[in-house]
């Protein structure tokens, strides 16, 4: 299957601003490069992955996209994660792919033999997801390509991207692998990332 994966990643000077107490606006943007960096390495290894579309409106943020030999998108107003991911999601249709793999870019411990778990089950007419530690948020989420899935980002969104799929009668498969459901967002998620990494920015 021709697979392309999506990370949409906010602007920099917008990034991690919940560890705003503890980490100066300079450590959250190194911060951020650095996770999505991460991630675009893991991605680059999956023959699974045909091709990584990175969509933001951070010209750093892209930059280092292409350097990892990924495509970019450069998200337009208005800025939401929904619309981001719909734009992009519309743009990756167009170029005649199999499937569409969303991802954020805030996954510290991703494990590639994760992704290549949770594409095993990638199939068309079916729906892929992997829920947040807490269950609420949607930390991957496979789709076939199709423009008419409206995404549901933001609170709840694990039970709401559900029920999008069963509207639309699609296969679903939910997974859970550690990797993929931790994300950074919180400081209790930093100290964790920092505990078990021996991180210093």
């Amino acid at each position: 299957m021709n697979i392309w994966a999506i990370l949409p990643v906010k602007p920099l000077s917008q990034s991690k601003t919940r560890l705003s107490r503890i980490l100066s606006p300079t450590e959250r943007a190194a911060l951020t490069q650095h996770l999505l960096k991460h991630t675009l390495h893991i991605l680059q290894q999956l023959p699974s992955i045909a091709q990584t579309l990175v969509v933001s409106r951070d010209e750093t943020l892209l930059a280092t996209a292409e350097r990892f030999q990924a495509r970019t998108f450069t998200e337009k107003a208005p800025y939401e994660l929904k619309t981001a991911v719909t734009q992009a999601t519309k743009y990756a249709t167009l170029q005649q792919v199999d499937g569409i793999l969303i991802l954020p870019a805030d996954l510290p411990f991703l494990q590639g033999y994760e992704l290549q778990q949770l594409l095993a089950k990638a199939a068309p007419a079916t729906c892929v997801i992997c829920p947040d530690e807490k269950g609420e948020g949607t930390n991957a989420l496979f789709l076939p390509p199709s423009t008419t899935f409206t995404f549901q980002y933001g609170p709840k969104s694990y039970a709401k991207h559900l029920a999008e799929a069963a509207r639309l009668n699609l296969t679903t498969h939910i997974i859970s692998a550690p990797g993929i459901c931790f994300d950074l967002d919180t400081e209790a998620d930093w100290h964790i990332y920092q505990q078990t990494l021996g991180v210093n920015l």
